[in-house]
């Protein structure tokens, strides 16, 4: 999930030390450094490259230190029998070959809807997609993988795993407990989480008795995460009436009040792009179903405001959303009220200079709950998608199939 356009040349080296979005299902680590390169761009700018050894959808993406990209997880949709099959496996894409390959070791365990996020010492903390909170570590260097201290309780899909300025993780959202949200820090050198936020633990902030799950969180810089929340009448469970967001400050490991959303949503992406600044796209209404969102809006802590963006062509769910080398964000597939639960195939910009959303081509298959990561050249991959019973009758079949965006 991800990024936005033009003068944000000026904020590049803070959006690509960000440790960027944790949402709707994806990962997000430890933002690479990114060389933007200036290949010719072709008429359309998205073009096939190597398709997945395995289909799969919902997987979690990380690209590591070498500059390839690593998937791992998710399900495998049979549409011969209409199922799905939780993956154990992982794979590695090699942008120079254009071509993945899978890892050789499983993982200690099947996951769907992980999030990963990279570590300073460049393995791979993975996390969530299962039934009982365990979390792993991958090691590029040795291809295997292997148990770490797990989570408070069970998290799924569009649960947020972010990398933070001090080198640890935090993991939000998306948590099946019945006591209300929880957010957790893994330390690399413990190789444990810690609870730092609970409905008892930031009481102090007065309402919080009423706070629903959280839906989103981003590393917003200057050692902050903005964390977009639901609200409404307990237990959790029952259908949210709005909206807040909470800032946690790293270093003194505290909650905040931030500023209140303009439109009540569920489930969006959020993509920090500016030091405390961070835009949130899409989603639905607050009851967390259709009709789904074309509204966006900038949350921006240090002046305390939201701000409406202008509305996407195309109202969107199960998307993507990354951030681009320019400040750009590529907002990718998903679903949308017309479409009627079939993947799109659409794809727009975000402008952060003028808060408007532009066309961005067609993509090569429709997709929805993809993958998509930036990669050290400035373009994007993205791998992977549903199958909804309808693509049988339309012959597309992209699950397995991967292509690139070149900005």
């Amino acid at each position: 999930m991800n990024g936005a356009k033009m003068k944000k040349m000026l904020f590049l080296p803070l959006a690509l030390s960000l440790g960027l979005i944790g949402c709707g299902g994806g990962g997000s680590g430890a933002a690479p450094t990114v060389t933007p390169t200036a290949p010719v761009t072709p008429a359309n700018p998205f073009t096939a490259t190597g398709g997945l050894v395995q289909p799969r959808k919902d997987q979690a993406s990380v690209l590591l230190p070498s500059g390839q990209v690593v998937v791992f997880g998710g399900i495998e949709y049979d549409l011969t029998v209409k199922n799905g099959t939780t993956l154990n496996t992982a794979e590695i894409y090699t942008p120079s070959l254009g071509t993945w390959a899978q890892v050789a070791n499983p993982m200690t365990v099947a996951r769907a809807y992980p999030a990963a996020v990279l570590l300073a010492d460049g393995s791979v903390l993975i996390a969530g997609g299962e039934s009982a909170g365990m979390a792993e570590l991958f090691d590029p260097a040795t291809g295997t993988f292997a148990a770490t201290g797990g989570m408070a309780g069970p998290r799924s899909q569009g649960f947020s795993l972010v990398a933070l300025d001090d080198g640890t993780a935090l993991a939000a959202g998306a948590d099946l407990s019945s006591t209300g949200p929880v957010v957790e820090v893994y330390n690399p050198t413990t190789k444990a989480f810690k609870t730092v936020g609970s409905t008892a633990l930031m009481g102090g902030l007065g309402n919080l008795s009423d706070l629903a799950p959280i839906d989103c969180a981003a590393n917003i810089g200057n050692g902050q995460v903005l964390l977009f929340a639901a609200t409404g009448p307990q237990p959790v469970g029952s259908t949210p009436t709005g909206n807040i967001t909470l800032v946690y400050n790293v270093a003194a490991k505290t909650f905040s009040h931030g500023p209140t959303p303009t439109i009540g949503r569920r489930y969006p992406a959020i993509v920090p792009f500016a030091s405390g600044k961070a835009v949130v796209i899409g989603g639905t209404g607050p009851s967390g179903s259709a009709p789904y969102l074309a509204s966006g809006e900038v949350i921006d802590t240090a002046a305390g405001t939201t701000t409406a963006t202008g509305l996407m062509a195309t109202d969107r769910m199960y998307f993507d959303a990354t951030l681009l080398a320019s400040g750009g964000v590529l907002v990718s597939g998903g679903i949308s009220n017309a479409s009627a639960g079939a993947p799109l195939a659409s794809a727009e910009i975000w402008d952060p200079a003028n808060l408007a959303f532009l066309t961005a081509g067609t993509m090569v298959s429709h997709r929805d709950y993809q993958a998509a990561t930036l990669m050290a050249n400035g373009q994007v991959i993205i791998s992977g998608s549903d199958v909804d019973s309808t693509l049988a009758l339309w012959g597309i079949t992209p699950v397995a199939s991967a292509e690139i965006y070149h900005p």
